[in-house]
């Protein structure tokens, strides 16, 4: 065999035992904001999916690599009296991989998160399987320590506002080795709302305050798959029930010379259900 002929069939051979990534990735997103500065919030939830399969030659052996995986998220917060603060933060994510030329076989990693607030209330790692159900709180985000002053007539009102949030969850992330698989289909749901009450401290004087701070209540549901052979698929669907956000202060003087009531409307908002689905693309 003349050499360039040789040199043709080497660089033939190498071309098909060192084949290209093959390389996949889906992912769709859905965010909603809402309210004004005296209280609002905000939703952003998302989720995805990717696979890598490569076959490479190594000291004149052929291997194969890959790597699956799908993950998750929800996250909410909230303002009130002008501080913000996040409510809500879900996520969960699986992550499968092998590779035949290395010595530390296949590789399987799920975690699950929950946070209210800044506390960490549920947080796992596992190998290849997750399967759980958690509610939790509701817990209150600012402690009542929010306060604004709001002038009524001849007096300052204090208003004294909190907000809190809940949270409903299931994880169901299964790693599969065998079919080169990872599957997901968590779910999160979650609702913030608001209380406010009126004070004020001149003699004679009575205040009080009519409010509804019902923030937000979202749920999202989730489908995700990456399959080596049957490919990338998935869709969340997301609801979010009625919002409505009001408030209003009233302070009356009842002494027996003087006899008067005083309003002021602070705010007002409302939103009504929506949902849908998102296919990731």
């Amino acid at each position: 065999m003349r050499p360039t002929h040789f040199l043709a069939s080497c660089l033939t051979l190498s071309a098909l035992l060192v084949a290209p990534a093959a390389a996949g990735e889906i992912s769709a997103s859905y965010t909603k904001s809402y309210g004004g500065s005296i209280a609002s919030g905000y939703l952003s939830g998302g989720a995805s999916a990717f696979s890598t399969s490569e076959t490479y030659n190594s000291n004149g052996v052929p291997q194969h690599a890959y790597d699956v995986g799908a993950d998750a998220h929800l996250v909410a917060g909230v303002k009130v009296f002008w501080v913000n603060a996040e409510a809500f933060r879900f996520e969960t994510a699986g992550e499968l991989s092998d590779d035949t030329g290395s010595t530390s076989g296949t590789q399987g990693d799920v975690h699950g998160l929950v946070r209210i607030g800044p506390w960490t209330v549920y947080n796992v790692q596992s190998d290849f399987d997750l399967t759980a159900s958690k509610s939790f709180g509701p817990y209150s985000l600012f402690g009542g320590g929010l306060k604004a002053v709001w002038w009524l007539g001849p007096v300052p009102v204090t208003v004294k506002g909190d907000a809190g949030c809940g949270a409903q969850v299931s994880f169901q992330v299964n790693l599969n080795p065998l079919e080169h698989l990872a599957r997901a289909t968590p779910s999160a749901r979650a609702w913030q709302y608001g209380s406010a009450k009126a004070y004020v401290s001149a003699l004679g004087f009575s205040a009080g305050a009519w409010a509804t701070l019902k923030l937000a209540d979202t749920t999202l549901a989730y489908t995700l798959q990456a399959d080596l052979e049957d490919g990338l698929s998935g869709w969340f669907s997301y609801q979010v029930a009625p919002i409505s956000i009001y408030l209003k202060l009233y302070t009356k003087v009842n002494l027996w010379y003087w006899k008067e009531t005083w309003y002021k409307f602070i705010y007002s908002w409302s939103a009504s259900s929506s949902s849908g689905q998102k296919n990731l693309l």
